[in-house]
């Protein structure tokens, strides 16, 4: 019995062993798909972190502008001389503003009117930029010191933002407000890394990376003494890092919209930091592409280099653009040619020669006169056309002729003298010779009208001779012969005074010469 008992409580102890193990694997088992749930639903909900393998905008050095390359020279022979003259080296003030002065050589210092930049001072107290100065005249005040130690820091800077590099480019003086404390005070003779680009706000890339180093060594000097620290200068942009090794400035494009992130280290060759105050600077820019201030369209090369010269040199003018002639000519040819079409299309101006007046281009010129003077052109040549008009009709009366069964003895001499001073443009009715005919149809003067001319005294040749050597002048009186009467009335020698009735009595003549005419033709048949 014993022996049975001991076997048993063998196997019952086995037994408690291995349903102890059954029931922690079925444990581990259930948490594990437990876990395995929550990831799946985090899944679900898209909460997994940004994936390192997203893409973004990727940091690259690149070109300067060409604009500030062909700008640069224009600087190259200034070297730049700043002076903190104000306030002094280890001063301490009682007050939590002070005055700033400063001097400056061998730069001009002034802003630019039509691009808004120019060759300035940039400030910076501590480790944060002041401002720019653009003018030494006016008072530089620095308010708000947290009482303690700080630092002001002055370089002289191009108007693109790139500092100056020469000896004497930079200055710096420590002070104090009531009481020196450890912070915001480099160390004397320990290199010292000033931020100088970017700064706040751009509208183009590529951007401008500057710093300005102070109390590093050279790199060959490093080199040969192991107890010199070499140093290097790392950038980084919203993560991406370049380091450098040059004092130089860069640009680099890659720059997301809207805000940035930039950190300016100084680093020894292993890339760990140089302890200093100011060694480790971390700035927010802003990139908006929008933005087109002058800077932006300079970056971009928009302006001409003779339009922006100005930035660079306070005396300069932008050269004046000369036309060439060639083009003056062709573009009085294209206005002459115009007004040309012009009065061709204006009916108003075609008979202006008519009047004497000169068309094309004059009688454009003539009709641009004042009003006072075109109504005292158009009054004269009215004046001279109607003087013209009644000359020729008083010419036409002075050559009436006589009807047949009118003409009176004794007026053979005055016959022949209207014959002689005949028109050309009239029917040519008498004749110094032949008599009185018809012209073109030489037709024949009926009996009762060669009875009236041969019962007529003959003139003698002295008076004819006498007769044909009189001048033929309008303005000589000419006797007017007509039907109503043998007597010649006086005719005014004032052709321009001529009537309306005088006109009226020239019509009428005209008109009983064609009834003669009809007369003798209806008599002859």
């Amino acid at each position: 019995m014993t022996l049975v008992a001991n076997i048993w409580g063998y196997w019952r102890c086995r037994f408690s062993q291995l349903v102890k193990a059954l029931v922690l694997v079925s444990l581990i088992f259930l948490v594990g798909c437990s876990s395995s749930e929550t990831v799946s639903m985090s899944v679900d909900v898209d909460e997994v972190p940004a994936s390192p393998w997203r893409s973004r905008p990727v940091i690259k050095r690149v070109e300067p502008p060409q604009l500030i390359q062909e700008l640069e020279p224009w600087l190259e022979n200034y070297a730049p001389q700043i002076n903190i003259l104000q306030p002094l080296a280890d001063q301490v003030i009682e007050d939590t503003s002070i005055r700033v002065e400063l001097a400056v050589g061998n730069l001009p210092i002034y802003k630019d009117d039509a691009w808004g930049l120019g060759p300035h001072v940039e400030l910076l107290l501590d480790n944060q930029p002041y401002g720019a100065i653009y003018d030494l005249d006016q008072p530089i005040v620095l308010e708000g010191l947290t009482p303690g130690t700080h630092t002001l820091r002055a370089l002289a800077v191009r108007p693109w933002n790139e500092s100056f590099k020469n000896l004497g480019s930079y200055a710096q003086v420590t002070f104090h407000s009531f009481a020196k404390t450890d912070e915001n005070a480099p160390a004397v003779e320990e290199p010292l890394l000033t931020y100088v680009a970017p700064g706040e706000v751009y509208g183009a890339e590529p951007v401008l990376l500057d710093f300005y180093l102070t109390d590093a060594p050279l790199h060959e000097v490093a080199a040969t003494d192991a107890s010199i620290q070499d140093w290097r200068v790392r950038y980084t942009i919203n993560g991406e890092s370049l380091l450098l090794d040059t004092w130089e400035p860069i640009y680099i494009e890659g720059l997301k919209p809207g805000r940035n992130w930039v950190q300016l280290t100084l680093v020894d060759p292993e890339g760990n930091p140089i302890e200093g105050v100011f060694n480790n600077t971390v700035r927010l820019i802003e990139y908006d592409a929008t933005q087109q201030d002058s800077l932006a369209q300079i970056i971009l090369g928009k302006p001409g280099l003779e339009m922006v010269g100005s930035i660079v040199d306070p005396s300069y003018e932008p050269p004046v653009q000369e036309v060439p002639e060639s083009s003056v000519v062709e573009d009085a040819m294209a206005v002459e040619s115009a007004d040309d079409d012009e009065l061709i299309s204006n009916p108003d101006m075609d008979d202006l020669d008519i009047q004497g007046i000169p068309g094309g281009v004059d009688a454009k010129a003539h009709s641009l006169e004042s009003d006072e003077d075109d109504s005292e052109v158009v009054q004269l040549e009215t004046s001279i056309l109607d003087s013209q008009i009644d000359t020729v009709l008083l010419e036409k009366s002075e050559t009436k002729p006589l009807a047949s069964d009118e003409l009176a003895p004794n007026s053979a001499a005055d016959t022949r003298s209207v014959a002689n001073n005949n028109d050309d443009d009239s029917v040519d009715i008498f004749s110094a010779d032949q008599g009185l005919e018809m012209a073109p149809e030489t037709i024949e003067l009926d009996t009762e009208f060669q009875a009236n001319r041969e019962s007529a005294p003959e003139l003698s040749e002295e008076t004819v001779a006498k007769e044909e050597l009189k001048p033929e002048d309008s303005s000589i009186p000419v006797p007017e012969l007509t039907p109503d009467s043998s007597e010649a009335p006086i005719v005014n020698d004032d052709s321009s005074n001529a009537t309306d009735a005088d006109k009226t009595a020239s019509r009428r003549y005209f008109k009983e010469l064609y009834d003669y005419r009809e007369r003798s033709m209806s008599r002859r048949q």
